[in-house]
Formats: structure tokens, C-alpha cells, sequence
């Protein structure tokens, strides 16, 4: 749920740069980048693109980060991932925030170049190439066992980040700068997270049925980049450091918090549109439009502690309008 920013570093040493310094650590015999960009910057991570630095010179993405999500993240990519009938990115490495100290707080996670095809969920081809890489992810991993270092992405997980919420939102309403129009949308949030309490039990049953799988946990637009090739085209995930075991429904979101939107369809075709427990794939993508909104609410709200509340409240009431939906989709009234 962060913003995407794309700035080019002009330093005029980018060698002496921490990511360069870092990727020299993992491959010594690479040299010094020619350019460095970051290309995000959340909370908890940065990530940058190193220029010619990588295999046959191409570009290699250096992500700076709590030691906990590169754990996930390299697990991921070096143990699920390549097991898998599916495309995905290149690990590299991971080096430690400060040389050889062990138990350093942040971690530098080296992966392939995704590239700069972002994908689309208005576009369908994008849509169908999503419903077939998750639906072959996911029907993949429901027979596997999942390595003990991923975290649960039960439902559980999901209604603890909603109480969460809960308690930051209560909090939030006590902000000097929280104007009338602002608390009465909070307000109505806090009813909503009541009403999805009172029915966790409905979310847990049909969560029961579903099948455990690797789950991604964010997939928004700017965690997919396309690639074509003479092959056809392939999708690419990245940011799998909300990953996790648990339903897939949160990776079947339907455009909400601008999520993938996987085809849904294309989805089932993966494994002949046979479901264990669940009415339809579509039931389940309502839960996880659910999840989604869910983790959106609870990644935003800890803006609204802040003295500058436009852009996190914006958000907010998109959100609330989307709960309101999924609410009434469910008959759980408003």
C-alpha cells in the first residue's frame, strides 16, 4: 500500500552508495553501478535499481529492509518459487545491513530486474495472465507443506490487523487536526469493523474449506510487472514480503485497493474449476476483497495519528465506500 517514487540518485561516487557497498559484498567482482534510482519508499523499505551491474550487465534490485521480511522474502524466492511450473525472479543474495553483523535489524535483498511494464487490470490480457499464474501458484502449493519461517495468512491473521485498525482509528478521533467530516467517516468505519466481527465466524467456516496455499498478501498493480518475449508474454511478482500460508483469497481481490483483479475464469481453468468446500471462486474472491480492504484500512490508519490528514483520510473514504459494498454483497446488512 505504498507510494511509488522514482528518482534518480546523481551522486557523483555512486561506488560508495550502501546498496552498491552492499551488492559488492554479495558479488565483488561486479563493479560499481552507473546509475542508482530508487524506485520505492515505504515505512519499512527502500528499494533502488542498480544500473549494469548484474549478469551480462543488466540491472540489479537492491531492496533495503527489516531482517523479518527478507527472511520471507528470500525464502520465497529461493525455496518456493523455483519448485514451481511458474515465472519468477532471479535471487541474487542478501547481505547484512552492517557487514558481518548477524543479528543486524535490516537486510539488503538482491533480485533480477522485473522491468518497467507495469501491469493493468483494465487491460483483460493482463487480467487472464494473472488468473493463470496464480491459479497454477496456488493450486501448486495446496499439496506442499509450507516452510516453517512463513508466517500464518489465516483468517485469524486478518482479524487481528482489523482490531488493529480498531484501536488506531479510536485513537486517531482524539487528533487536534481531525475535523467533523473526517470523524464521521472514522466513525462509520469503526461500525463496519463491528459488523465484520460479528460475523468473523461465516468468514472462518468458508476459510475452513478453502485449500492452504502460498499467498502472496499484496498484490496491487504496482507489485506485477509484464514481460514479452517471443514466447508470449509472462508475469512477474514482486514485494512478497506479506506472504504468507493460509486460503488464497486475499490474491483474488476484484477491484479493490487496486488489486490484480485476476481473471477469474482464467483462474479455474487451472484446476478444471474445481473448488473443495466453496460455492465459486467468485465466493471466495469476496472474502478476500474483504482481506484486502482489511490490510489497506490497517496499513493507512497509522497516518491518521499524523498532524497531516488529506491524503491518508482520501484513502479512507475509499475504503469505507468499498467495505460498505462487500458488507451488502455479503447480506450482512449496513
Amino acid at each position: 500500500m505504498a507510494k511509488d517514487a522514482v528518482v534518480e540518485i546523481l551522486d557523483s561516487d555512486l561506488a560508495e552508495h550502501p546498496a552498491a557497498v552492499a551488492w559488492c559484498r554479495v558479488a565483488p567482482r561486479s563493479g560499481a553501478p552507473n546509475k542508482i534510482t530508487i524506485l520505492k519508499e515505504t515505512r519499512n523499505s527502500t528499494v533502488y535499481r542498480l544500473n549494469a551491474v548484474g549478469p551480462r550487465s543488466t540491472a540489479v534490485i537492491a531492496k533495503w529492509c527489516t531482517a523479518a521480511a527478507a527472511a520471507i522474502e528470500r525464502t520465497v524466492y529461493e525455496d518456493v518459487l523455483p519448485i514451481l511450473p511458474v515465472t519468477a525472479l532471479r535471487f541474487y543474495g542478501l547481505a547484512s545491513e552492517d557487514g558481518d553483523v548477524v543479528d543486524s535489524p535490516r537486510r539488503w535483498l538482491f533480485l533480477e530486474d522485473a522491468g518497467d511494464e507495469k501491469y493493468s487490470c483494465l487491460l483483460e490480457e493482463h487480467r487472464a495472465l494473472a488468473g493463470r499464474w496464480l491459479g497454477t501458484m496456488h493450486f501448486s502449493t495446496a499439496h506442499l507443506r509450507g516452510p516453517g519461517c512463513l508466517p500464518d495468512r489465516g483468517p485469524g491473521h486478518y482479524l487481528a490487523e482489523l482490531r488493529s485498525s480498531q484501536e488506531t482509528i479510536e485513537q486517531s478521533l482524539a487528533n487536534p487536526v481531525m475535523n467533523a467530516g473526517d470523524a464521521m467517516v472514522l466513525e462509520a468505519i469503526l461500525a463496519q469493523c463491528r459488523i465484520l466481527e460479528s460475523h468473523w465466524g461465516e468468514v472462518d467456516q468458508l476459510s475452513s474449506r478453502m485449500p492452504q496455499t502460498l499467498v502472496h498478501g499484496d498484490l496491487a498493480q504496482k507489485n506485477a510487472r509484464v514481460r514479452n518475449g517471443a514466447a508470449g508474454s509472462s508475469l512477474m511478482l514482486i514485494d512478497w514480503a506479506g506472504a504468507g500460508w493460509g486460503p488464497p483469497a486475499i490474491d483474488l481481490a476484484q477491484f479493490t485497493a487496486r488489486s490484480l483483479s485476476p481473471d477469474l475464469a482464467a483462474y479455474s481453468s487451472c484446476f478444471d474449476g474445481c473448488w473443495p468446500g466453496a460455492r465459486s471462486v467468485a465466493q471466495v474472491a469476496e472474502i478476500g476483497n474483504i482481506f484486502r480492504l482489511i490490510v489497506a484500512m490497517s496499513w493507512e490508519s497509522q497516518s491518521l495519528l499524523s498532524p497531516w490528514l488529506s491524503r491518508p483520510m482520501k484513502k479512507m473514504r475509499v475504503y469505507q465506500d468499498a467495505m460498505a459494498d462487500c458488507i451488502r454483497a455479503a447480506g450482512w446488512g449496513n
